[in-house]
C-alpha cells in the first residue's frame, strides 16, 4: 500500500472508530440463529416491505468508491449457463444448495405436441458439470438438494406411475419414498411427488390417498423422514369425509422441521399452513380485505419468515411475507409492467425469488425481492448474453447465488447466478462494497439500525453476532485489503 492508499486507510478506520466509540456501549448485537421475533416485527415498523424501487433504495445516490464518486453499478449478479446431459437439448434448474451444487432435469422438447419429453434428473456440480442421477424405471426430475448429499424429487414407475423419491449423492442410489395409505381400508394411492429437502433429509411433497369408497382420489401434503417414513399431514377440512377431507400440498421445510403449504378448510378454501411435529397444522393469518379461496405458504426459512400468494382471479397474484407465523402478513408491491409473480425460495436473510409476468401472460421475468431493495427484475441487474433471458427464479442460497432457467436463442436452459463482488460485505446488496455498508454495519452494532435483514447480512463473518470484525473486513475489502 503507498502512502496515500495508508492516509486513506487510516481515515476510514479514525472515521469508523468514531462512530464506535461513540455510541458503542460495550455489548454486541446478537444475531439470534433462529426466531429472531423482536428483530422482524421492529423493521416492519421501521422499514417497511413492498416498496418497489428500480434497484436499491441508493440507486442513483452518489457514493464514495477509492477516489471517484460513481453512480451504483446496476450489474450484482454473474450469470453461468447450466447445459443440459450429452443427448438432451435443454435444461431446467429448480434447486441449490450451498456448495452451489444445482438440481433439476436435462430434456428434449416435441414442437408437435408441445411437451417435454425423456425428462432425466440431473445434478450440477460446483463447476457446472452435469451429472445423471439415477432413475427408478423412466422418467425422472430433482427439485432441491441439501448440504448433506441427498436430493428430492421425482421418479417414474414401470407402471408408469410418478413417485417421491430421495437420492444419495454418496451412494449414487435412489429411494422410492411410496404413496399414502388410507388407514380405513389400506389402500394406498397411485401417485406422489416431492418439493423440498432439508439437511435432516426430511422430505415434503403431496401424495394421492383414496377415500374410504376408492372412488375419489385426493392429495395430501407429507413429509417423510428414516423413522416415521411418508406421514399424512391431512387438511383443516373437517365435515367431506367422503372427499377424504379434501386436497393439501407441502411446498417447503426449514432446518427445523416447520412445514409451509396450502390445505382446504372446511368452506372449501385453501388456507395457507404451517405445521411442526408439535403444534400439527395451523392457519397463518391473513388479512381482511381480500378474497379467502386460494392462499398459497410457498417458502419458509430458518428465521420462520415465509413467503407466499393469493390467487385472485384468473392470472392475478398478490403477493405476501410473513416475519413470523403469528403476525399478518405484509403486501409486496410489484412493478407496473408486470403486476403479478409468485414465490418459490427463501433464503435465510430474507431474500426471495420467484417468477413475475405482465398482463398479457407473454414475458415471464425472474425476480429477486428483500426488504432493502424491493423487487428487481434479475434481468436488469445480471451480466447477460445476447438473445438470453432470464424467464424463472427457482431458488436461492445463502450464499445469495440464485437458480433458475430461461430462454437463450429459443431453448429453454437452466442457469445460476452469483454476486458479482463479495456478497458478505455488500450489506445494502447495491453490487458495490463501499463507505455506505460500512455505516450500517456500525449502526447495526450500536443498535441504530433494526431492519431484520440488515442486522443479518452486517454478520459478515457468520459468527452470530455483529462486532468490530465484521466492520473490519467491510474496511478491509473497501481498501483493498486480504
Amino acid at each position: 500500500m503507498n502512502r496515500h492508499g495508508k492516509i486513506q486507510y487510516l481515515l476510514i478506520v479514525a472515521i469508523v472508530m468514531g462512530m464506535f466509540f461513540a455510541g458503542y456501549a460495550g455489548a454486541e448485537q446478537q444475531v439470534p440463529a433462529a426466531q429472531p421475533e423482536n428483530l422482524r416485527s421492529e423493521a416492519a415498523e421501521s422499514s417497511p416491505a413492498g416498496e418497489y424501487r428500480a434497484d436499491s433504495e441508493f440507486a442513483g445516490a452518489p457514493v464514495l468508491c477509492g477516489n471517484q464518486i460513481k453512480l451504483v453499478a446496476p450489474e450484482r449478479y454473474r450469470l453461468r449457463i447450466l447445459e443440459p446431459l450429452p443427448g438432451y437439448a435443454q435444461s431446467k434448474v429448480f434447486g441449490v444448495n450451498n456448495r452451489g451444487q444445482a438440481v433439476g432435469r436435462s430434456y428434449n422438447y416435441n414442437s408437435a405436441t408441445a411437451k417435454e419429453e425423456q425428462r432425466q434428473a440431473t445434478l450440477w456440480d460446483e463447476n457446472g458439470t452435469p451429472h445423471a442421477l439415477s432413475n427408478l424405471f423412466g422418467e425422472s426430475s430433482a427439485w432441491s438438494i441439501n448440504d448433506n448429499g441427498q436430493v428430492s424429487g421425482y421418479a417414474f414407475l414401470a407402471s408408469g406411475y410418478r413417485h417421491a423419491v430421495r437420492w444419495n449423492l454418496t451412494t449414487g442410489t435412489v429411494q422410492d419414498l411410496g404413496t399414502l395409505q388410507n388407514t380405513n381400508t389400506g389402500v394406498r394411492g397411485n401417485e406422489s411427488t416431492s418439493y423440498s429437502i432439508n439437511n435432516l433429509g426430511y422430505v415434503v411433497g403431496n401424495a394421492d390417498i383414496p377415500n374410504d369408497a376408492n372412488d375419489f382420489t385426493p392429495f395430501h401434503a407429507f413429509l417423510f423422514t428414516d423413522m416415521a417414513g411418508m406421514l399424512d399431514l391431512k387438511t383443516f377440512d373437517t365435515l367431506y369425509s367422503y372427499y377424504q377431507f379434501g386436497y393439501s400440498i407441502a411446498y417447503d421445510i426449514n432446518n427445523f422441521g416447520q412445514i409451509v403449504g396450502i390445505a382446504h378448510d372446511s368452506n372449501w378454501n385453501f388456507r395457507p399452513f404451517i405445521y411442526d411435529v408439535v403444534n400439527g397444522m395451523r392457519q397463518l393469518p391473513t388479512p381482511s380485505g381480500f378474497p379467502l379461496t386460494e392462499w398459497y405458504a410457498v417458502c419458509i426459512n430458518d428465521q420462520e419468515m415465509i413467503a407466499g400468494h393469493l390467487l385472485n382471479g384468473g392470472l392475478n397474484r398478490v403477493l405476501f411475507y410473513w416475519d413470523s407465523p403469528f403476525v399478518q402478513p405484509a403486501i409486496i408491491t410489484m412493478p407496473e409492467s408486470h403486476a403479478n409473480g409468485e414465490f418459490y425460495a427463501m433464503n435465510n436473510a430474507g431474500t426471495c425469488v420467484g417468477l413475475m409476468w405482465d398482463d398479457t401472460d407473454t414475458d415471464w421475468r425472474g425476480f429477486v425481492f428483500d426488504k432493502v431493495a424491493g423487487v428487481r427484475d434479475l434481468n436488469s441487474i445480471t451480466e447477460t448474453l445476447a438473445d438470453w433471458k432470464l424467464e424463472v427464479a427457482r431458488d436461492i442460497n445463502d450464499n445469495d447465488q440464485i437458480a433458475g432457467y430461461g430462454k437463450l436463442a429459443g431453448q429453454t436452459k437452466g442457469y445460476i447466478l452469483t454476486p458479482a463482488v463479495d456478497n458478505r460485505c455488500d450489506i445494502n446488496q447495491d453490487g458495490i462494497v463501499n463507505i455506505l455498508d460500512i455505516t450500517i454495519s456500525v449502526n447495526v452494532l450500536l443498535g441504530v439500525e433494526t431492519n431484520a435483514a440488515l442486522v443479518t447480512r452486517s454478520d459478515v463473518n457468520l459468527d452470530q453476532s455483529v462486532n468490530i470484525l465484521d466492520v473490519t473486513l467491510i474496511v478491509n475489502q473497501v481498501m483493498g485489503i486480504g
